[in-house]
C-alpha cells in the first residue's frame, strides 16, 4: 500500500524580465496537498521578491554606515583642538568625499560683511582644477539668492541651469564644474557659511536621501568651523586683554619714569609720588632704606624725570672704593700726584658736570672727605688730587645710605652739617615686608628675567609658592627674592609651573650663613669643612636626610655626609 504525504512543502524561483529591461527575482515558498493516487488537489504558498528584500537590506546598511560616520565626523571634530581642527576637518572631507564620489568639498566664509565669500577649508580629489579662494557673490546672483534666502541649491547639470543663471554658469563652466550641491548655513536670519560638493568628471543627480545626508554633514563640518573660530577669538581676546593690561601697566611706569620699578603698593606709590615732586627740581635727594630695596633704581628714576636727563649719570659707591683712592675717584688726580699716577685723570665730579651725580652708601664717606665734599655741594668748585687750578662742576647730586645717619653722627662718625646739605628732600623706601602686595609681581618680572637666560620654560609660578613668598619677612628686601627666584628656576626639572627648591626660610637661612660665615686665611681646610657642616646641621635641627635634610642642602648624598661626619668627627652635643 502506497503511503501518503498530503502535504509536501517546496520552492519555485522565478526569473522575470521586466519592460525596461530589468530583472525581477521572485522566490516562492508553496505547501503542495497530494490525494492517495499522489495527485495534487490543493497549493497554497506566498510569493517572495527578493530583489525588493535586498534593496531594504542594503538601504538599511547604507543608513547604518551613514550613521556611524555622521557620528564619527561629529566626535572628531568636537574633540579636536583649535590647533589641529584643520588636519581634522581635511581627514573628515576626504572620507565624505570618498564615499560619495565626489570631486571637490569646500567650505566657505563670508568676509567684508557679505558680499565676499572666502574658501577656509577645501578636499580636491585630483589637483588639476582651477582653484578659486574668492568669489564675489554679484558674480553667481542667481545662486547667490537662493542661499541668502536660506534656499539649499542642487544642480544635476551646470548647462541645465536656467536662462536667468547664464552669469552663473559661465562662472562655474570656468571653474569646470560639472554639477554641485551648496548648503547654506544660517544664523539669525544671515549667511553665516557654505558647504559646496560638486563633481568635474562628470554630472550626477542628487537624491533626496543624498541631499539630505549631505546637508546634516555640512551642518556639522560648518559647525565646528564656527566653534573653533568662536574658541581661537575668545583665545585671542583674552591674550589682547593680557598684553593690553600689561602694556598699560607698562605705559604707566614709562610714562612717570618709572620703567624699572616694578610694584604697586600704597607704599611704594607714595614713594613715587614723592620722586614725581622733586625730580624737577636741582634739590639733592637722601635716598634711605635697608640694602636690597632698590635705592639706584629710584636714583634714575630720579635723573630721568629731571631736567638733567640728557646729562650723564656717574655713580660712586662709597663702601666699594679703598679709603686712599677714594679722593682720587671722586676729585682726579694730576699726573705724578701719587705713587703710580702715569697720567692726569679726571674725576667723578668732572665727568658727571652737566648732569647727576649718585653717592651710594654715603654713610661709608670717610670723615676727612666729608669736609671736602661738603665745599663741592655748597661751591661747586674742587681740585684734582696734587692739582692747584680751581675747576667747576655743575651737578645734581642723589645720595643714599642704609645706615641710620643720626645715630652715626652721635657716634661721630658723619658730619652734621654735611647731613643736613644732602637731606634737604628724604625719601624712605619701603622694605619688601610692607609691600607684600608687590610680590607676586616682582617674583614675576624675575621669572621672565632670568627664565629665558637659564634655559628654563615656566609659565607659571605655583600658588603655594607666592604663599610662601608672602608669608617670608625678606630681610634682604627685592635683591634676596631676586636670589631665590633665580635658585628656583635653576633647581627647577622641566615643569611650566616655578616651584620652590625647599622652604624658604630654610634656604635664606643657608644663604645668610654662607655669607656670613667667616673663614681665617690660616685655618686649617680641616677645621673649615668641619665648620661649615656643623653650621647646615645646626640649621635643620641635625637633619640628615630628606627634601629639608642637611644632605640635600649641601648638595650630597646622606650616606656621604655621613662618612663626611665620622671622618671630620661631628657629634650633636647633648646637655
Amino acid at each position: 500500500m502506497r503511503t501518503l504525504c498530503k502535504e509536501q512543502p517546496f520552492s519555485i524561483d522565478h526569473r522575470i524580465i521586466r519592460k525596461d529591461g530589468t530583472e525581477r527575482v521572485v522566490y516562492e515558498r508553496a505547501e503542495l496537498t497530494l490525494d492517495e493516487d499522489g495527485e495534487p488537489i490543493r497549493m497554497a504558498g506566498t510569493v517572495h521578491d527578493i530583489t525588493e528584500r535586498k534593496k531594504a537590506e542594503d538601504e538599511i546598511r547604507h543608513r547604518a554606515e551613514f550613521q556611524a560616520m555622521l557620528a564619527r565626523i561629529s566626535a572628531d571634530l568636537i574633540q579636536a583642538q583649535p590647533d589641529d581642527i584643520d588636519q581634522q576637518l581635511q581627514s573628515c572631507l576626504a572620507a565624505v568625499g570618498v564615499r560619495y564620489d565626489l570631486d571637490v568639498i569646500s567650505l566657505w566664509w563670508p568676509v567684508s560683511g557679505q558680499k565676499t565669500m572666502e574658501v577656509i577649508h577645501r578636499w580636491v580629489l585630483a589637483n588639476d582644477h582651477v582653484v578659486q579662494r574668492q568669489f564675489d557673490q554679484t558674480a553667481l546672483p542667481w545662486i547667490a539668492e537662493r542661499l541668502m534666502a536660506g534656499k539649499l541649491v542642487a544642480v544635476t547639470d551646470v548647462s541645465e541651469l536656467p536662462t536667468g543663471a547664464a552669469a552663473d554658469r559661465e562662472a562655474l563652466e570656468i571653474r569646470r564644474t560639472k554639477s554641485f550641491l551648496i548648503v547654506p548655513l544660517l544664523v539669525d536670519e544671515r549667511l553665516a557659511g557654505t558647504c559646496v560638493f560638486s563633481t568635474i568628471r562628470q554630472s550626477r543627480e542628487w537624491s533626496a536621501e543624498t541631499t539630505a545626508e549631505l546637508k546634516l554633514i555640512a551642518e556639522s563640518l560648518v559647525g565646528a568651523v564656527a566653534r573653533t573660530s568662536a574658541i581661537v577669538k575668545i583665545r585671542k581676546l583674552k591674550d589682547e586683554l593680557h598684553q593690553e593690561n600689561l602694556y598699560l601697566r607698562d605705559e604707566v611706569r614709562l610714562a612717570h619714569g618709572f620703567d624699572e620699578i616694578i610694584g604697586e603698593s600704597p607704599a611704594l606709590k607714595r614713594c613715587l609720588q614723592l620722586v614725581e615732586k622733586v625730580a624737577p627740581t636741582d634739590s639733592t635727594v637722601l635716598l634711605l632704606g635697608d640694602t636690597g630695596t632698590g635705592k639706584e633704581l629710584f636714583a634714575r628714576a630720579i635723573r630721568k624725570l629731571s631736567t638733567r636727563s640728557d646729562g650723564p649719570m656717574i655713580s660712586v659707591n662709597c663702601a666699594a672704593l679703598p679709603a686712599n683712592l677714594i679722593e682720587s675717584e671722586l676729585f682726579g688726580h694730576e699726573k705724578g700726584a701719587f705713587t703710580g699716577a702715569q697720567s692726569r685723570r679726571r674725576g667723578r665730579f668732572e665727568l658727571a658736570d652737566g648732569g647727576t651725580l649718585f653717592f651710594d652708601e654715603v654713610g661709608e664717606l670717610p670723615l676727612e672727605l666729608q669736609s671736602k665734599l661738603l665745599r663741592v655741594l655748597q661751591t661747586g668748585e674742587f681740585e684734582r688730587l696734587g692739582g692747584t687750578k680751581t675747576l667747576h662742576a655743575d651737578v645734581r647730586l642723589i645720595v643714599a645710605t642704609n645706615r641710620n645717619l643720626m645715630s652715626a653722627i652721635e657716634r661721630g662718625e658723619f658730619r652734621a652739617d654735611l647731613y643736613y646739605r644732602i637731606a634737604s628732600f628724604p625719601i624712605r623706601l619701603p622694605a619688601l615686608k610692607n609691600r607684600l602686595d608687590d610680590i607676586p609681581l616682582l617674583a614675576e618680572h624675575f621669572v621672565h628675567k632670568h627664565a629665558e637666560r637659564l634655559g628654563k620654560k615656566i609659565e607659571a609660578i605655583s600658588a603655594k609658592m607666592l604663599a610662601d613668598l608672602s608669608a617670608y619677612d625678606w630681610p634682604g628686601n627685592v635683591r634676596e627674592l631676586e636670589s631665590v627666584i633665580e635658585r628656583a628656576l635653576i633647581s627647577a626639572e622641566d615643569k611650566s609651573v616655578l616651584e620652590l627648591p625647599g622652604p624658604l626660610r630654610l634656604i635664606a637661612t643657608m644663604q645668610q650663613s654662607k655669607r656670613s660665615l667667616s673663614i681665617d686665611s690660616g685655618a686649617d681646610l680641616f677645621e673649615v669643612e668641619r665648620a661649615y657642616i656643623v653650621t647646615i646641621l645646626d640649621q635643620t635641627d641635625w637633619k640628615i636626610s630628606g627634601a629639608d635634610g642637611a644632605a640635600s642642602i649641601l648638595g650630597i648624598p646622606s650616606s656621604t655626609l655621613r662618612s663626611k661626619m665620622k671622618r671630620l668627627h661631628i657629634r650633636r652635643e647633648t646637655n
